[in-house]
C-alpha cells in the first residue's frame, strides 16, 4: 500500500498530492489543527482548507485556508523539478490587496531537500537574500511568510491518531511518493543529477546543434515541421527543452526530441541507465491509435507511465547521461534517425502483413 501513489498513472501528480493532503486535513480536525499550527502560531481551525481558489487577480494557489480575520495561502512544490518562478511574489501582491483579510500568511510547502533551492528562487525574484525573506515580505506586503516541509508535515500528522489505519496508509503513500527512501539515490544518481544541473545550458546547446543537423537530414526521409520550443528563447526555470517533428507519411505521427529532467528522474528509479536526451512519441496530432504499443516497444521505446503530459507517451532513450559532456549532436542526430525510421519500418511491415 505504501506504493499506492507510485503505481497510479497520474497525469498531474502534484495535484494528487495536494488533493490527498487537503482531503485528510478537512476530514480529520486534529490534522487540520496541527497543520495550521505549523503555518503560524495561534491559527484557529474554524475554516475549511480549499483547493485552487482564486484569491484575487486570477491568482490560484494550491491551498487556501480562510476565516473571518485571517487568510493563509499555501503553495505546494513537492518535486526536485518543481519551480516557483514569480508565483510566490504574485501571491504576496494579491494578498496585499486583500485589505479586509486581517492577518495574512503565505507558506511554501516543499520537501526538505528542495527547500533552499526554492527559497533561492523567491529571493532572486524579490531581490533580497534568503535570510531576509520573512522580514522583507512582512515589511513590503504586510504578510507572514513561513516554509513548511513535507517531512515535518508527515511526521507531525503521523504522530496524531495512531489508531487511524486508513489515514496512516495515505500518509505513508505520500511519504513514499514525495520523499523516496535515500537508498534509491545511489552515489551515481546524485553525481549524475548534479552534472545535469551544472551542465544544463551545455545540454541545451547540444540539443540546439542537433536540431541544425536534423534540419538537413530529416527532410530526406520525409519528416517535417521542425520547430524549436519558444523559438529557442531561454525559459527561466525550465526543466524541459526541445522541439516537435511530424511524420506526414504515417498520419502525422508526432515526436518530441529534447531533454527533460522529469523523464530522467522517472527512468532513474526504474532503469539502469540515466536518460536525459530522449525522443518522445505521441500517437499523432489527434491522439488517434496510429502506433501500437507493441511496435513502439519493439523499436526500443519505453512507456513513461509517470509522465503527466500525456498518458499515451512513450520515450526512446538516446544516451546514458552519466557524462553529459560526452554526448555529441552528431551521435544524437544519428540515434534519432534510427529511432524514427525504426518505427516507420515496423509500421510498413505491419501494413504489408495486413494487406
Amino acid at each position: 500500500m505504501t506504493n499506492l501513489l507510485s503505481n497510479l498513472n497520474l497525469q498531474q501528480p502534484e495535484n494528487a498530492t495536494s488533493d490527498i493532503l487537503v482531503y485528510l486535513l478537512n476530514g480529520i480536525p486534529a490534522y487540520k489543527k496541527a497543520f495550521l499550527a505549523l503555518i503560524g502560531d495561534g491559527l484557529p481551525e474554524d475554516c475549511t482548507i480549499d483547493r485552487e481558489q482564486c484569491i484575487i487577480d486570477r491568482s490560484r494557489p494550491d491551498f487556501i485556508a480562510e476565516s473571518k480575520d485571517w487568510i493563509a495561502v499555501i503553495e505546494n512544490k513537492p518535486w526536485n523539478t518543481s519551480n516557483l518562478g514569480v508565483q510566490f511574489s504574485d501571491y504576496a501582491k494579491a494578498l496585499k490587496k486583500r485589505e479586509k483579510a486581517g492577518n495574512k500568511y503565505l507558506c511554501l510547502l516543499a520537501p526538505e531537500k528542495e527547500k533552499d533551492r526554492l527559497l533561492g528562487e523567491i529571493a532572486k525574484n524579490e531581490l533580497v537574500n534568503i535570510d531576509s525573506i520573512p522580514i522583507h515580505f512582512q515589511c513590503e506586503y504586510g504578510i507572514h511568510v513561513s516554509v513548511l516541509t513535507w517531512n515535518k508535515v508527515l511526521d507531525t500528522l503521523n504522530a496524531i491518531q495512531p489508531e487511524n489505519e486508513a489515514a496512516k496508509l495515505w500518509l505513508d503513500a505520500l511519504r513514499t511518493y514525495i520523499i523516496p527512501p535515500e537508498r534509491l539515490l545511489t552515489p551515481e544518481d546524485i553525481a549524475t543529477e548534479q552534472s545535469i544541473v551544472k551542465n544544463w545550458d551545455t545540454a541545451k546547446a547540444i540539443i540546439s546543434d542537433t536540431k541544425i543537423i536534423l534540419q538537413k537530414m530529416l527532410p530526406i526521409y520525409g519528416y517535417t515541421g521542425v520547430r524549436l520550443l519558444s523559438g529557442g528563447k531561454e525559459i527561466t526555470g525550465s526543466n524541459s527543452y526541445g522541439w516537435y517533428i511530424y511524420d506526414p507519411v504515417n498520419k502525422n505521427i508526432q515526436y518530441w526530441i529534447g531533454i527533460d529532467q522529469v523523464t530522467w528522474a522517472h527512468f532513474r528509479s526504474i532503469d539502469i541507465k540515466h536518460y536525459l536526451f530522449i525522443v518522445r512519441a505521441y500517437r499523432n496530432l489527434n491522439k488517434e491509435e496510429v502506433i501500437s504499443s507493441a511496435i513502439l516497444e519493439q523499436c526500443g521505446f519505453k512507456r513513461d507511465k509517470k509522465h503527466y503530459y500525456d498518458k499515451h507517451t512513450y520515450v526512446y532513450p538516446l544516451r546514458d547521461t552519466a557524462d553529459v559532456l560526452a554526448v555529441t549532436p552528431q551521435n544524437l542526430a544519428g540515434a534519432i534517425v534510427v529511432a524514427l525510421n525504426g518505427v516507420r519500418d515496423a509500421l510498413a511491415k505491419q501494413y504489408a502483413n495486413h494487406g
